[in-house]
């Protein structure tokens, strides 16, 4: 007696499924790897956690970035993740295509899409309109400077490094800024799984990096603006996600000493 067909059926698509979600984690890691990261040096590690049951990754680390290009939107948003949405959805529009060339006519260029960052984070489910001009590769983390008492959040996506403020295409959206961030030192918290950010967890993280600084003598600014920084698209697996929280601060590359005797949790 042979196998029914639905019996059949069902084994396929069980199989079919399963390497599909065996393939989706391995498939966005690999493409995430891929992209352009902003660049640093590590200054001083303080610390050290458990990433993972074979290897320590610092608790924090102090790290001094290049000077980037970045375009962003600033938003009056009362919610992280209202102002991630519509933050994204327009900066992600610009580095679609929706944007005019930098000398201001002439034929565009078409850059290779190079993250599955492209796959945007909406809760309507419309699509991002793509416009007819330069596609700019995706570069990684998305950045966000969180929203203070009476402030605004800011989206940003770091600009790949072949770009200048001369050489960029111009955004269509008014509210989509190109800015030059100058070098900076950073103190950052890595973490990585977990859910996808909100408001109180990136205000938990905030405290414990402030710990330990406040440990290490480094110096802290109490209205320094938190930053986060989220490498991986929402629809990452949680336990593939990294995400960093960075706050400014005052560090004249002095020893520092590192807590021998407390791990941070």
């Amino acid at each position: 007696m042979g196998v029914p067909v639905t019996s059949t059926a069902g084994i396929v698509a069980g199989t079919v499924a399963s390497a599909v979600l065996f393939l989706w984690p391995l498939v966005t890691w690999l493409e995430v790897r891929k992209l352009e990261k902003p660049k640093y040096s590590t200054l001083k590690a303080l610390g050290t956690k458990k990433r993972a049951f074979y290897d320590q990754a610092p608790a924090v680390e102090i790290r001094k970035y290049d000077p980037q290009l970045v375009a962003e939107v600033s938003l009056d948003e009362e919610e992280m993740r209202a102002a991630l949405s519509s933050g994204f959805r327009q900066v992600a529009g610009f580095i679609f295509g929706k944007n005019k060339p930098a000398a201001g006519n002439g034929a565009s260029e078409t850059v290779a899409m190079t993250s599955p960052v492209v796959l945007e984070e909406r809760e309507d489910n419309k699509r991002i309109h793509k416009g007819g001009g330069e596609k700019i590769a995706m570069t990684s983390p998305v950045a966000t400077d969180m929203r203070e008492e009476g402030g605004r959040y800011t989206v940003a996506f770091i600009m790949p490094t072949k770009y200048t403020k001369a050489t960029l295409p111009k955004p269509e959206n008014a509210n989509v800024q190109i800015k030059e961030v100058p070098a900076q030192t950073l103190a950052a918290i890595s973490w990585r799984g977990g859910p996808r950010p909100t408001d109180d967890l990136v205000a938990t993280k905030r405290k414990e990096l402030e710990a330990v600084l406040q440990e290490a003598g480094v110096h802290v600014n109490p209205s320094a603006k938190t930053k986060l920084y989220q490498y991986y698209p929402p629809f990452a697996p949680r336990w593939v996600r990294l995400q960093d929280v960075l706050l400014p601060v005052d560090y004249k590359e002095a020893p520092i000493v590192t807590p021998a005797d407390k791990k941070v949790h």
